[in-house]
């Protein structure tokens, strides 16, 4: 084997530390993309930390990049979001000098992809915190509970199932020319379903994992 790897992997909580939710998924992922690449992966890297956090506070990740430097090798993760949910923290990443790859983005994703990638994900999400935000400011302002969906009127979850439908139209319209381009170089809905769960962005349900059907829909919907 030519090239050796470091594997990163990130939960979120200690609950999912300790449980290790997450954790065996990631080293499968990362295990199976060292096998078929004939990566030797040297060694796994496990940090219980939030994405928000600062990549100066990831003692872990700073830790095997540093080591990825010293030792020339590579550092492979799950999914983009695992190393951060910040486009600026990816683009620090990649000054680092430290070559990464993202398992279920592929080998042929280049730095200048990733972050392109890192910014649609990041804009989705502040998209989608800016329409909770508003939603319930309008809520406030009529004077209506924040209650669970069960103490909601008939009226009120008929309203909330159309903000989902809505908010569900506005993702199809926004990734739809991603999974089109895709789709026109040649990938199939499976691969491309890989790429957009390995990019961290929701389905139109607000899944993160997407499926070949969802995929083959938003084709469908692109071709009528």
């Amino acid at each position: 084997m030519d090239k050796q790897a470091i594997g990163y992997i990130r939960v979120s909580s200690k609950m999912q530390g300790k449980s290790g939710l997450g954790l065996e998924a990631q080293q499968r992922d990362i295990e199976r993309f060292c096998e078929i690449n004939d990566i030797e992966l040297m060694d796994t890297a496990i940090e219980v930390q939030s994405g928000k956090d600062d990549i100066s506070s990831r003692k872990v990740l700073t830790s095997a990049l540093e080591r990825c430097k010293k030792e020339n090798c590579i550092l492979i993760v799950s999914k983009l979001d695992r190393l951060s949910r910040d486009v600026h923290a990816i683009s620090g990443l990649m000054k680092f000098g430290v070559p990464f790859y993202v398992t279920q983005l592929g080998m042929d994703v280049d730095p200048f992809q990733l972050h392109i990638y890192a910014s649609l994900a990041e804009k989705e999400r502040s998209l989608i915190s800016q329409r909770t935000k508003a939603a319930l400011a309008a809520k406030r302002a009529r004077g209506e509970s924040l209650g669970n969906l069960k103490t909601l009127t008939v009226e009120n979850r008929q309203k909330a199932a159309e903000t989902t439908k809505n908010n569900a139209l506005l993702r199809n319209a926004k990734y739809e020319k991603v999974v089109m381009d895709y789709y026109r170089q040649g990938d199939t809905c499976y691969k491309i379903a890989q790429t957009l769960t390995g990019l961290g962005l929701p389905t139109p349900n607000g899944s993160q994992q997407w499926q070949a059907l969802q995929v083959k829909r938003v084709i469908e919907r692109s071709k009528r």
